[in-house]
């Protein structure tokens, strides 16, 4: 594991931990979204003896002996800049092509979207603007695999439809659920991100602003939902499934859809974690799991009333202020969360 941080879930499970320098202790080029590379410079040293991810790979490699053909450092840099200028080399003539950046080149504009090249010496504001993609049968990455089955294509198949250049986009048949909710487990679960947070919160709750603002995990579930089952805001919860139990405060938000529930999933292990609740199910071409669809249970576990961070948080879901809390009463027992009728301009 490589990591700034020690986050003792995920260390607990690794053989070796490398500390691992963050930005403004290294040097090197940042690749964004939005295809955009930086080159960022040291601004201060790592602390104790956490080293750059860059010194990491290098060193790894060189304890491992990887060599190459003819017997040399497989991984021979020295510096972050012969790596960089390696990858300009072997991306040149692709579609993320840098041949044309240089580190000098990068600090005169700031940020240059790649490709860079001949055609392109200050980078390319947008692709595919003279209508070209890459899809040829010589071109692409691959031949593409079966939504439903995640076979893969191969290239007579891919030669059948070959787009010689244009773009096309493979269409995807709908497929109920392989979870559909039951009579003992009658909503569907999504579990996904909040604002405030990434992941598993490594670095994001250790920032007392981002933290205070939503310190736990949560359930959102619908109004009528709440009323039906008797739960009010800041009750405590249970959700069980096949898989688990999960234990947290109601968010009674009209957001979440009847017949639907959505808990965060950047809080840990245990009855914290939400993801404990993923069913077996994957897609059949990216592994990705299926997170948003557990068929799940929930039962008020205790009464309570809600923290100042659940108002935030219901007043930021909700589109209102605060106030109106009060007054509407919100769900389960103390009546339905209803939207307050704005008079017409």
């Amino acid at each position: 594991m490589q990591d700034p941080f020690v986050d003792a879930e995920s260390v607990a499970l690794a053989d070796i931990y490398f500390p691992v320098a963050m930005w403004g202790e290294k040097s090197g080029c940042v690749t964004n979204a939005d295809r955009s590379v930086n080159f960022l410079q040291k601004a201060v040293e790592p602390p104790g003896e956490a080293r750059s991810d860059f010194e990491i790979f290098v060193e790894v490699a060189h304890r491992l002996g990887f060599k190459d053909r003819d017997g040399r450092s497989l991984v021979g840099f020295r510096e972050p800049r012969e790596a960089f200028d390696e990858w300009r080399r072997v991306s040149k003539g692709r579609p993320c092509d840098y041949s044309g950046m240089t580190y000098e080149l990068l600090l005169e504009e700031g940020a240059i979207r790649w490709p860079c090249n001949e055609q392109h010496p200050r980078g390319a504001e947008r692709l595919y603007e003279d209508l070209k993609f890459w899809t040829g049968i010589d071109d692409c990455e691959s031949y593409g695999a079966d939504f439903l089955t995640g076979n893969k294509y191969t290239r007579s198949d891919y030669k059948r439809k070959d787009p010689q250049g244009k773009a096309f986009l493979p269409p995807a048949r709908w497929r109920m659920q392989p979870n559909p909710p039951t009579p003992q487990f009658p909503f569907v679960l999504s579990t996904g991100r909040v604002v405030y947070h990434f992941h598993t919160r490594t670095k994001t709750g250790r920032s007392a602003v981002l933290n205070g603002r939503a310190p736990h995990a949560y359930v959102e579930i619908n109004p009528d939902d709440a009323a039906r089952l008797g739960i009010g805001m800041g009750d405590l919860i249970e959700v069980v499934s096949p898989n688990g139990l999960w234990e947290g405060p109601a968010m009674v938000v009209d957001s979440t859809r009847p017949g639907e529930l959505f808990i965060p999933f950047h809080y840990g292990h245990g009855s914290q974690a939400a993801n404990q609740h993923t069913w077996y199910a994957r897609d059949p071409v990216s592994q990705q799991p299926q997170f948003k669809s557990a068929p799940v249970n929930i039962r008020r576990k205790s009464f309570g009333a809600p923290e100042q961070w659940l108002l935030d948080r219901y007043a930021e879901l909700a589109g209102d202020s605060i106030e109106p809390y009060a007054a509407r009463n919100i769900g389960g027992r103390r009546g339905a969360n209803q939207k307050k009728k704005r008079e017409p301009d």
